[in-house]
């Protein structure tokens, strides 16, 4: 596949996730000023979300002989990472560096130093695909991988011999050990991007502490994926609503969480609020299975939505609940809304919400009596929360203006 520059648009490479449409959000205002291109995966196999293809094309490892292939092929003008973890964002890192195109760091949520070594220490992930299916889908995929696999090792041979060195040092490390304690051991610059695009200064600090080192250029810009709620203002007729921000902690294995004690948890949640004549709206998080709350869904004790439907919602809704999470910043930065944060976790009370909550923006819940409480005293939480809000909005979402998307293009068009 040979790219070719027909036009004056620079050439993006975007290493992430792409199965994920709330982060293809952030490009939405710039689709049509740059040549996207999107890199994680070794074949088209491990692909199960087609909206990617909207913005550009896919690319795949195992399709090219070594990442400098990869580099003249695709030409990229620049190439950003959501996180540099595996062996292949690393090889592309400083294959990127050896070829001198810029490479940046874009954050994909919030980040919080607090929350990471919580997560750390309580995580078990679970297998939810059947064995005998998950067996299928890795033997279909061996081709491609030994194609991936054959791809890293040519970039290693033929990296000059320190940034070659350097790569399988990082290879060595972190086949035993979590990519953030790689980053830390090893504080070489060559390891790093080139600079640091951030929702914020409170994320950029956290996210620094957390790798370890800091860039030569940090950029605020905001985030993107919730420009569209900006604008949205309290009605005059408000709704008995209770909107509900699942993490999908039980699908990660997160802090105890399994599926039969989210289950029972969800029973019991819904039951509550319920009684206290709330309808109850949840929005899942992209990585969850709708089986989650399917059966609740079928019994009509909640709905499930989708972003849309969350934003036609929100003028008419007071009370937002959630585990922590990204998503409900734009909800504690309205000045309609109270926020109640679940701390409810197996593992034990551990105020994984600690920021939002000592910022005074969240009321934490520690069980679902305490879930009792402050439902039947929502106005005088309100009255607290709000006077806390602004400042919170500043440091945490930089600015909630719904230009955050077009503060991303300005930074992807003149950064150099």
């Amino acid at each position: 596949m040979e790219h070719k520059h027909y036009t004056s648009k620079q050439t993006l490479l975007l290493v992430y996730n792409f199965n994920r449409s709330d982060f293809l959000s952030y490009f939405r205002v710039c689709k049509a000023d740059f040549i996207f291109f999107f890199a994680e995966f070794a074949s088209p196999d491990e692909v199960f979300n087609r909206q990617f293809a909207e913005y550009g094309q896919a690319i795949f490892w195992g399709n090219f002989k070594n990442a400098f292939d990869l580099l003249e092929k695709i030409k990229p003008d620049k190439v950003l990472f959501l996180y540099i973890e595996s062996y292949f964002h690393m090889a592309l890192n400083i294959a990127c560096k050896v070829k001198g195109i810029p490479t940046f760091l874009l954050d994909h949520g919030i980040q919080d130093s607090h929350v990471h070594k919580i997560l750390k220490a309580f995580t078990s992930p679970q297998k939810r695909i059947p064995k005998n299916q998950l067996l299928f889908t890795k033997l279909k995929q061996i081709p491609a991988r030994i194609k991936a696999r054959q791809y890293l090792i040519n970039t290693i041979n033929i990296l000059p011999p320190k940034p070659s060195k350097a790569l399988r040092i990082y290879c060595s490390y972190r086949k035993k050990e979590h990519y953030i304690s790689v980053l830390k051991k090893l504080e070489k610059q060559i390891y790093y991007p080139d600079a640091y695009i951030s929702i914020s200064p409170v994320v950029a600090s956290a996210q620094k502490k957390l790798l370890g080192f800091s860039f030569s250029r940090t950029h605020y810009f905001g985030i993107p994926t919730f420009d569209h709620l900006v604008n949205l203002s309290a009605s005059h007729t408000p709704a008995k609503n209770l909107i509900f921000i699942d993490q999908g902690l039980a699908t990660a294995g997160f802090l105890g969480w399994t599926s039969a004690i989210f289950e029972s948890f969800t029973q019991s949640f819904a039951a509550i609020c319920l009684e206290h004549g709330y309808r109850v709206f949840v929005k899942k998080h992209p990585r969850q299975p709708n089986k989650d709350w399917g059966r609740l869904a079928e019994e009509k004790k909640v709905i499930v939505i989708d972003d849309d439907t969350l934003a036609n919602l929100l003028p008419t809704t007071k009370i937002i609940v959630g585990f922590f999470s990204t998503y409900l910043l734009p909800l504690i930065a309205m000045e309609h809304t109270t926020v109640l944060t679940l701390e409810n976790h197996p593992v034990g009370n551990l105020n994984v919400s600690k920021s939002f909550i000592e910022a005074g923006v969240a009321q934490p819940v520690y069980n679902l009596q305490e879930l009792e409480w402050a439902l039947e005293h929502i106005n005088m939480l309100h009255q607290q929360q709000m006077f806390n809000k602004a400042k919170f909005t500043r440091e945490w979402l930089y600015k909630f203006d719904g230009k955050s998307g077009e503060r991303l293009r300005e930074i992807l068009l003149q950064e150099k």
